[in-house]
Order: structure tokens, then sequence, then C-alpha cells
């Protein structure tokens, strides 16, 4: 999914999060931590 690429630097498939996103730093498991984010 293109969105986990994306969200180090701000963006997903949604659009821009860089305002309320704290995950533009490489993440040990991004793909967890965005989608328990992401669902919350």
């Amino acid at each position: 999914m293109p969105g986990f690429m994306t969200a180090s630097l701000g963006h997903t498939d949604e659009g821009p999060v860089q305002s309320r996103s704290p995950f533009r730093l490489p993440l040990p498991s991004p793909k967890e931590s965005y989608m328990d984010w992401a669902k919350s």
C-alpha cells in the first residue's frame, strides 16, 4: 500500500496529514503503527 511508504513524508492516499501525524520519522513497524493510528 502506497500510503505506508508516503506516511513518513506526511502524506497518505487519503491526503496530507503532516499537521497531525506524529509518524514523520522512520518507524520500526510502520504498518502496525500507522494502521493503529489511522483507525484511532
